[in-house]
């Protein structure tokens, strides 16, 4: 959802972030790409703002404001996504929901709402 709060508060602790924190940016990272928002002098890397646990048998990270979450962890499905490139806001909920730039297919929560309750093998992947 567009606008919704971020996944990075609230499930994704990026380790390796935390410990560069407040630390310059790569130069390895800006070489070949240009940002409309980072500029020479102002590149630190900020990591989470929230610390994270582990919960369940599961042992998925949840971050300090989801409390609660932490104690039906293993009743809950996490899917993952891969790594998206889009660097503009627009196609990226189409990315994440539907795997493509363009709306022509059922996003995942279809799948998701489909899938578990049916006896069928004829589900996509």
């Amino acid at each position: 959802m567009a606008g919704a709060p971020s996944h990075v508060d609230f499930f994704d602790p990026k380790p390796t972030l935390a410990k560069q924190d407040g630390q310059p940016m790569p130069d390895s990272l800006l070489k070949e790409v240009r940002f409309a928002f980072i500029k020479k002098g102002i590149r630190g890397l900020m990591g989470p703002s929230f610390r994270f646990r582990r919960h369940g048998q599961c042992g998925m990270e949840l971050s300090e404001l989801l409390p609660h979450l932490g104690g039906i962890a293993d009743d809950l499905l996490f899917g993952s996504q891969p790594a998206v490139h889009a660097v503009q806001p627009p196609p990226r909920p189409a990315l994440m929901q539907c795997g493509r730039r363009n709306l022509d297919c059922p996003p995942k929560g279809a799948w998701l709402n489909y899938g578990p309750g049916t006896a069928s093998r004829n589900l996509p992947g």
